[in-house]
């Protein structure tokens, strides 16, 4: 991980197919689960907000040419 660029490194360290792997494994087993289960809920969100968001501010900067 040292060598991904900064903004690499915090998606390499919290990407979710690792969450959606470990989260479920730690409720099962009964080990404390942590942020984990935090970060695997906000991921759909924070797609979905860009899935939203990019499109309108491409429309919008279309509309201004």
């Amino acid at each position: 991980m040292e060598g991904l660029p900064s903004f690499l490194r915090g998606f390499a360290e919290r990407q979710p197919v690792t969450l959606g792997v470990e989260t479920p494994r730690e409720l099962t087993s009964g080990a404390p689960v942590g942020d984990q289960a935090t970060a695997l809920a906000l991921w759909p969100g924070g797609l979905t907000l860009a899935a939203l968001a990019l499109p309108q501010w491409l429309f919008h900067r279309a509309g201004r040419r």
